[in-house]
């Protein structure tokens, strides 16, 4: 039995047919109601007040639909995100937060516009009681905290007291079941459509153990641990290569890029983690500089690897597709995003609901998370390119 469903026609009406409280979270890519490109879908209704009457109506749906305090993400047009973020408090929803997506990709609409460079994906939340994120399943990897300690504001910015160290025996206390990162950001990149994967790279880790358990010796020789020894809570070990790095995507970007503009400001630099020293500043990135002899525990590389990347490729567009087609859809979503977007809200075997499917992107990536995935789409074309891209997507998720 499939765990995908896509339907033909309009979400007024097929939503309709659904069962209250059957949805665990909504992902949908709604149209921004400014005609692009001329496609009859976007249009905007007859205007503003039409236009939020007319999402609202079907956003109603579906927050009916949706079990009480379950999450939803709403894409917007920065332009008319006004509209859309109106038209979501029009349907009962409360609106909890906002990830903006930075791209290199597109181009001005015309000599009075700005070329685009961002997106909204608008974060709404069911009537019902407040519950979390999926914050701990997509923490990006960092250092062990150590025990007792917390971020504080000092001098405007946010440090991590990363130094508490025992009066008696001088060593770091580390938490038990330490964080396993930092929290995810409601920042997200993409790269360039330019932009070439050119294989792999490795990276330093923030764990020091390696993949058979034991603990990288050169840090331990540094004294990171006191003399060597292992620090509570690193005793299992975790996910690095052999060597105790992590091999991690390499691009060639062109100029533009914003991975590449972020990562040029940055430089190459260390996480920081457990050190013998004090903490003496914290740069742009959140990252921190250290005094005295430098030995700190923590992973290394430039700033974006701290936000999600994403790039939807021509041969993912495809992908599924028969022999010399290709995806026609113009706004088409990286499949890494939207199961980055997914993986907040909802856990493997939950439904997950799209009424605005277009060309299937958020069905691949559901079916990529093992969720259960329900679609919507009202454009016949569309409808048979979202077909074959899950069909594709499910099968080989099932071979896997």
């Amino acid at each position: 039995m499939s765990n995908s469903w896509l339907e033909c026609g309009d979400s007024a009406v097929v939503l309709k047919n659904m069962p209250t409280a059957s949805v665990d979270a909504l992902v949908t890519d709604p149209p921004a109601g400014i005609s692009f490109m001329g496609k009859d879908w976007d249009g905007h209704k007859g205007g503003r007040n039409k236009w939020i009457v007319w999402l609202a109506g079907i956003l109603s749906e579906c927050r009916r639909v949706m079990k009480p305090g379950t999450y939803g993400w709403v894409w917007a047009l920065p332009r008319t995100a006004h509209w859309t973020m109106t038209a979501c408090e029009d349907a009962g929803f409360a609106v909890r937060d906002v990830l903006v997506h930075v791209f290199g990709t597109g181009f001005p609409k015309s000599r009075s516009l700005l070329k685009p460079a961002s997106e909204h994906w608008i974060l709404i939340k069911a009537p019902g009681d407040l519950r979390e994120l999926r914050i701990e399943e997509n923490r990006i990897k960092g250092a062990p905290r150590l025990t007792g300690t917390k971020n504080q504001t000092v001098g405007g910015g946010q440090h991590g007291i990363l130094n508490k160290l025992n009066s008696t025996t001088n060593q770091a206390e580390y938490d038990a079941n330490p964080p396993s990162g930092r929290w995810p950001a409601n920042f997200a990149l993409s790269h360039y459509d330019d932009c070439k994967p050119s294989g792999t790279r490795k990276v330093k880790t923030s764990d020091p153990r390696r993949a058979d358990g034991t603990v990288n010796a050169d840090l331990g020789s540094q004294g990171i641990y006191g003399g060597g020894n292992t620090p509570q809570g690193l005793d299992k070990p975790r996910y690095c290569d052999a060597d105790g790095t992590e091999t991690v995507e390499a691009w060639q970007c062109v100029e533009g890029c914003p991975v590449k503009m972020l990562d040029e400001q940055s430089g190459h630099l260390h996480g920081a983690g457990a050190a013998r020293s004090s903490i003496r500043a914290c740069d742009a990135t959140g990252l921190f500089s250290l005094a005295g002899d430098g030995h700190r525990l923590g992973d290394s590389g430039t700033a974006s690897r701290f936000f999600y990347v994403a790039k939807p490729s021509t041969r993912e567009r495809s992908a599924g597709m028969p022999e010399g087609a290709r995806n026609s859809h113009v706004t088409v979503k990286a499949t890494a995003l939207m199961q980055h977007l997914i993986h907040l809200i909802a856990a493997p075997g939950d439904l997950v609901l799209d009424p605005f499917t277009g060309s299937g992107t958020t069905g691949i990536a559901a079916v990529k998370e093992r969720c259960r995935f329900v679609g919507i789409e009202h454009e016949v074309e569309h409808v048979e390119i979202a077909q074959q891209r899950i069909a594709f997507a499910s099968a080989h998720v099932q071979s896997v």
